[in-house]
């Protein structure tokens, strides 16, 4: 498709997100994505992505995220309804002071899509504020309770489950000039202020695990000037196990759906590489969702399955099911689970098997054991010049076994100790498959080429003899083991946190011949070793085996020994040492500086402050270039740094000030910056929300400066070719948004306007110019009539500039969009029809020696949806709802002289009780 659609998303959603994206050229197959301007601690937030490309070619779509100042991600999948990548960020991990994501879309072809579009969006991902959530003003009867305590949870004279997890919490909202240091706050007359969470607003306790019968509850408040202005009390009753055993509350959600597009892919010449045409291709995708949820109170049992048609066993499996079991003290999953022990060993990967967690006062045990990558047969070519079959395509199957046992309940202290074994099975994948395969190979002398057949041992042609190799192309089984600690200290009702992770990590990147003979190890190079001298090692690094060996006597690991010696094989079972491993010690390094000299080793430190309405944020993270985690595979390697960030609450929670630094530099180990050069990265961020309240407009304003530089200064000259190894260079990025809603008569508007700007200067001597830019301009209508109709405008303008530092060409590109859509509900709501038409005109010149170039293109796209609510269906205690819904999606391309039409039809069926 051509590079404007990604204009196209913007509409659909309304409005654009980071200018650092439109400094990427628009090329086929885009993410347009409108980051959500805040979230709510303690709320699932929801991300919605439109793909410009063919759906079809899109294998998984995942949010990773994490908390600021955090290391690895964690990973949420993405789903298509519709047109629509939709995915959610849980609430469990949505907090203060704000939350990190990246998009990652996995391409059938191999390839991958990230946003931000931006050189390394690992680095600079998506940052999100996230909010204290804000109690409701209102009471049960709809009044407002003026100088009073509002009563949130549990509801006075309420009778709750036995086992249930229990938040007591009320609003102080309505009371003025509170003074926190008087909040008292009593449970069944024994006072826990010191274990509750206090604000000005609001006030929380978490009670441990609740006996059966009465409970009450007692709030005091003064103010500044210590009088009471409010006290609260309230009961509230616990069931019986025996009450609460045997009584179900039962859920079950389904959902059908199928999407079947017609789409064209461009076919090129190709020598020439010019356009030819479009083919057309039919793609069709099904789905079907189910989920149950059965609470016994004392339990909660739910299962989940994801099935698609996009499931192929030549790919990772696509369908996801589990089922899982939750109380108080355990949380159990059999099937796709995506545990979180730790950051530095296992965090959010995927994991088919068992999840275990059991839970005390004082202490966590967390088992998890499954299958992460699953065998994958692949394919193979023949190399001519080898006379060899090569494999390729195919996929180990990967084992992951992780243990944490953890001391402490986690609020004020815990301390953990974590071990993550993740290893390929070598017999999961065989060298010669039943492939059918077959290479026409052309003699000289023969008119008809011979027939290699893939399996075959040999070729005979002419009584000539010629042998056939088989062999694995560059991908082979792996061995990761990640062994660590964490520590989490709490103070002041945890207003002050301390965080610490470290990790050691051990990699074997083939292990297809096994592991090494005590012989073969104390020769084969590991800490600089190649002498057959009883040593493991040499100068400062040189242990002696018989150390070793009485190390593993004195501590009863004698399993590990063989006729009193250690013996490597025995090692195999928990991690293969052979001649591949990623060698954790530099030993040249270590003995001028033991830090650099450590190479597979990963720590974070990370302090935060919640005072004075403010949350600071302060960390910093340390990652060597050999680290490896299986179970956490997008950590940065090769890169350590600051991270400070600080989000101010001024005039009564209306104003935000949003400030950060980061410092990151990579090349780690390097002991000499003039010898082993490091790129050096820094980010200044500033920005502000304001909204003073309902009837005024909202307006926030964001500011980011990104700078690089890698210490070099002069070009280098490699055989008689210079090239510039030089990095220095800033971005700076703006963005202001402004939104109002304002009611004329009856109609209920919301506006939306948002300008951005984003560029990128070389700041390189000899090379200094402007590298991008790009300016957005838009405009976004949403109007509820007194009528059952919505409709929405979107006017957008969009320029940006590619410039070529060494060269005075460069490429501009411009695009309009005009889009308008209506909804209409009719039958009480029941039905709704909505229909959008939009346009988007591009006009994109190249500058070159025989003047400006411009090609014009065109995309028209109309959309019609409707979906039908049917009457609910009683069925004894249970109330059936079910609904339908339809798409329509088509549009008309005008590029390069060719026109052509996409379309798209969605069908949903979804029923839950």
């Amino acid at each position: 498709m051509p590079r404007f659609v990604l204009i196209l998303g913007a509409c659909l959603v309304g409005t654009l997100a980071f200018a650092s994206e439109l400094l990427i050229p628009l090329t086929q197959g885009e993410m347009a994505h409108l980051p959500p301007r805040e979230g709510v601690q303690g709320q699932d937030l929801a991300l919605e992505v439109v793909y410009t490309g063919n759906q079809s070619d899109v294998s998984a779509a995942k949010i990773l995220y994490r908390l600021s100042g955090q290391i690895g991600f964690l990973e949420s999948t993405m789903n298509f309804k519709g047109l629509t990548l939709y995915g959610t960020i849980p609430g469990d991990n949505v907090a203060a002071p704000g939350l990190e994501y990246v998009i990652v879309l996995q391409l059938r072809d191999g390839g991958i899509l990230a946003y931000p579009a931006v050189e390394n969006p690992m680095e600079q991902p998506v940052y999100i504020p996230v909010i204290e959530p804000r109690a409701q003003v209102e009471n049960r009867q709809g009044g407002s309770q003026s100088g009073q305590i509002i009563i949130l949870t549990p509801e006075p004279g309420v009778t709750l489950p036995y086992g249930e997890d229990l938040v007591v919490a009320v609003s102080l909202f309505n009371l003025e000039n509170v003074d926190v240091n008087s909040i008292k706050v009593f449970f069944d007359n024994v006072n826990v202020t010191a274990y509750s969470v206090l604000s000005e607003d609001l006030v929380t306790y978490r009670p441990d695990f609740l006996k059966p019968g009465n409970h009450k509850v007692s709030i005091e408040v003064s103010n500044l000037y210590r009088v009471r202005i409010a006290t609260s009390n309230w009961n509230f009753t616990i069931e019986s196990k025996a009450q609460s055993l045997f009584q179900v509350d039962l859920h079950s959600n389904l959902t059908m759906s199928n999407r079947s597009n017609l789409i064209h892919i461009p076919k090129y010449d190709d020598t020439t590489k010019v356009l030819l045409g479009y083919n057309a291709e039919n793609v069709a995708v099904s789905r079907l969702d189910f989920n149950i949820d059965a609470n016994m109170d004392w339990v909660r049992l739910t299962s989940t399955v994801n099935l698609t048609s996009q499931e192929r066993p030549d790919v990772q499996p696509q369908n996801r099911f589990n089922i899982n079991a939750k109380n108080s003290w355990l949380r159990y999953t059999y099937g796709d689970a995506s545990p979180m022990m730790n950051r530095l060993g296992l965090w959010g990967k995927r994991v088919r098997g068992h999840s275990l967690k059991l839970m005390s006062n004082w202490a966590t045990l967390q088992i998890v054991s499954g299958e992460t990558d699953r065998a994958v047969i692949g394919s193979a070519a023949f190399d001519t010049t080898a006379m060899s079959w090569n494999r390729n395509n195919y996929h180990f199957q990967k084992h992951l076994f992780g243990i944490r046992p953890a001391f402490g309940n986690g609020r004020n202290f815990q301390l953990g100790f974590f071990y993550v074994h993740a290893r390929d099975s070598v017999n999961s994948v065989e060298l010669r498959p039943d492939l059918n395969l077959s290479y026409p190979f052309t003699i000289a002398g023969s008119s008809d080429p011979f027939n290699i057949q893939f399996g075959d041992d040999q070729l005979i042609a002419f009584g000539d003899t010629t042998n056939l190799n088989y062999k694995f192309n560059n991908a082979f089984p792996e061995d990761n083991l990640v062994v660590g600690t964490d520590l989490t200290l709490g103070l002041d009702e945890r207003r002050m946190l301390l965080e610490f992770e470290g990790a050691l990590s051990l990699t074997n990147r083939n292990i297809f011949d096994g592991a090494l003979t005590r012989t073969e190890l104390d020769t084969f190079g590991l800490l600089s070793d190649s002498t057959y001298d009883s040593t493991l090692g040499s100068g400062s690094l040189d242990v002696a085996f018989s150390t070793i060996d009485d190390f593993l006597k004195n501590y009863n690991l004698g399993f590990l020994l063989t006729d009193n010696q250690f013996d490597p094989v025995k090692l195999e079972q928990y991690f293969v040492l052979n001649q591949n491993i990623l060698v954790p010690v530099d030993v040249n390094k270590f003995t001028e500086n033991p830090l650099k000299g450590l190479t597979s080793i990963a720590y974070s430190m990370r302090l935060r402050l919640n005072y004075f309405k403010q949350f600071i944020s302060i960390s910093y993270n340390y990652v060597a270039p050999k680290f490896r985690a299986a179970g956490s595979p997008f950590i940065t390697t090769d890169n350590a740094g600051w991270k400070i960030s600080d989000k101010i609450r001024l005039l009564d929670n209306m104003l935000y000030l949003n400030l950060g630094y980061e410092f990151k530099k990579d090349n780690v180990l390097s002991l000499n910056e003039n010898l082993e050069p490091r790129t050096a990265s820094k980010s200044y961020i500033g920005g502000f929300t304001f909204n003073p309240g309902r009837g005024l407009p909202t307006f926030s304003a964001n500011l980011k400066s990104y700078q690089r530089d890698n210490n070099i200064d002069t070009l280098s000259v490699v055989d008689s070719t210079t090239y510039d190894p030089r990095i220095l260079d800033n971005t700076l990025s703006t963005s202001i948004n402004l939104s109002y809603n304002l009611n004329l008569g009856t109609i209920q508007n919301n506006i939306n306007l948002n300008y951005m700007n984003s560029g990128r200067n070389d700041l390189r001597v000899g090379s200094k110019g402007i590298l991008q830019t790009a300016d957005l301009v838009g405009l976004n209508l949403r109007s509820e009539w007194t009528i059952p109709l919505i409709t929405t405008l979107t006017v957008r303008r969009n320029t940006n500039q590619i410039f070529e530092p060494a060269n005075p060409l460069y490429r501009t590109n411009t695009y309009f969009t005009l889009g308008g859509s209506a909804a209409y509900n009719l039958f009480n709501s029941a039905l709704n029809i909505r229909t959008g038409l939009t346009q988007i005109m591009s006009d994109q010149g190249v500058n070159s020696d025989s003047g400006m170039v411009n090609t014009s293109e065109s995309q028209t796209k109309f959309e019609l949806s409707t979906r039908y609510r049917f009457k609910p269906l009683t069925i004894a205690q249970y109330s059936a709802k079910s609904q339908i819904a339809f798409l329509m999606d088509v549009r008309l391309y005008n590029v390069a002289n060719f026109n052509y039409s996409d379309k798209t039809y969605f069908i949903r069926y979804e029923m839950g009780f």
